[in-house]
């Protein structure tokens, strides 16, 4: 058995108590009308090039927090948290722009107005750019505005290999993951602007699209699609009849008339749902 699938000791707490843990969090620089902000980079908040804590990511418009590697989780929150209100104090002396909050982007104008990040023109900077260059290139810049958060964790003891079969072990239950905190299911219609999809439109206008039932898509038979879509869709309805004609009784009788009872019974629903979905095999499972 190679070392990477050997399973990893039970670490000890003293052990696990030398986890670092460190955050990087993206965000897009928008105008109040919801569109991507094409200024550079604002100048109160330091060179991108060289700031320890803040630098721009693929574009000139999208922002990137970088916390230190910290033990607590307290403290890691805590100095994002810190300069999340640097930033924002920043942008508002500016002007009025500030930090989109989705992973999806805000209104893209066309792929090649997207600024890409400009970091001077020393050779390291002059390579950053060209590197981001060639990401527009091959996947295009729209692609490449969504944000998300890098969480860097580290386990004293770990070698690169059983980093890996950790890292297989995440990839196999990720799905559970965007189940229990959402996977971004709608984007702004701009974002694939000239570009076949099979999306579709949420609400009225069509400016937001989205794809339902994308989580179970690796796990259901193509043959059977419909089936399974209808199945999963008597599993929406009934218990939204059974809330909207039953709910209310019991939450007279069973729970107390608090609301907040409901809220918790919901959340330990969610909660089982989501140690149900690991149950279900997925074609594309890691090995």
């Amino acid at each position: 058995m190679k070392k990477s699938q050997e399973p990893l000791s039970v670490p000890t707490p003293e052990r696990l108590a030398q986890i670092r843990r460190g955050i990087e969090k993206e965000g897009l620089r928008v105008l109040p009308t919801g569109g991507l902000a094409l200024t550079p980079h604002p100048i109160a908040l330091g060179s991108a090039l060289t700031h320890p804590q803040i630098t721009t990511d693929y574009s000139e418009s999208q922002i990137e927090l970088i916390t230190g590697a910290r033990r607590g989780v307290d403290e890691c929150l805590d100095e994002l948290t810190e300069i999340h209100q640097h930033v924002y104090h920043s942008l508002r002396q500016a002007g009025d722009e500030m930090l989109w909050v989705s992973s999806m982007p805000c209104g893209l104008p066309t792929d090649e107005t997207i600024p890409l990040a400009r970091y001077g023109s020393s050779n390291a900077g002059r390579s950053k750019s060209v590197y981001r260059m060639g990401l527009g290139h091959r996947y295009g810049r729209r692609m490449q505005m969504i944000s998300g958060i890098h969480y860097n964790w580290s386990l004293p003891g770990v070698d690169s290999e059983q980093y890996f079969s950790l890292i297989r072990n995440f990839r196999r239950h990720a799905f559970v993951l965007l189940y229990l905190y959402g996977s971004s299911p709608a984007l702004c219609s701009c974002f694939v602007e000239g570009r076949q999809h099979s999306l579709q439109p949420l609400g009225s206008g069509g400016k937001t699209l989205h794809l339902p039932y994308a989580l179970l898509c690796d796990s259901v038979p193509a043959r059977k699609m419909g089936v399974y879509m209808g199945i999963f869709n008597f599993f929406i309805v009934i218990p939204q009849l059974v809330a909207a004609s039953a709910l209310g009784f019991a939450l007279r009788a069973w729970l107390g008339g608090q609301p907040m009872h409901v809220l918790v019974l919901g959340g330990c629903s969610l909660l089982l749902a989501g140690v149900c979905v690991l149950r279900v095999p997925s074609r594309s499972e890691v090995v």
